[in-house]
């Protein structure tokens, strides 16, 4: 996983995952045209994932860049790569 701000490389990104502990679950229930094509009906979930908070950004443009790929060594149904480039206008 790689984050960049205006160019700037964001370090030690493991300080912002949040893992939730397995209990208590949740409770996710997917459509019939889910996007990830899991099977309809109720599951249990938890959290797990990256939570980056930015300080107040001065005016003008800026360019938040996030790449990941995951890749799953028991199910490859899991593998999947991003990369968001978001351009933020700051007034």
């Amino acid at each position: 996983m790689q984050v960049s701000l205006d160019g700037k490389e964001i370090k030690n990104l493991d300080q912002y995952r949040i893992q939730g502990s397995k209990e208590p679950f949740f409770v996710i229930t997917y459509g019939s045209d889910n996007i990830y094509k899991h099977k309809p009906g109720s599951a249990k979930g938890v959290v797990d994932g990256y939570y980056l908070f930015l300080r107040p950004l001065p005016p003008g443009q800026h360019v938040l860049d996030l790449k990941t790929s995951v890749l799953n060594p028991t199910d490859s149904g899991y593998n999947y790569s991003a990369d968001l480039i978001y351009q933020l206008t700051i007034q």
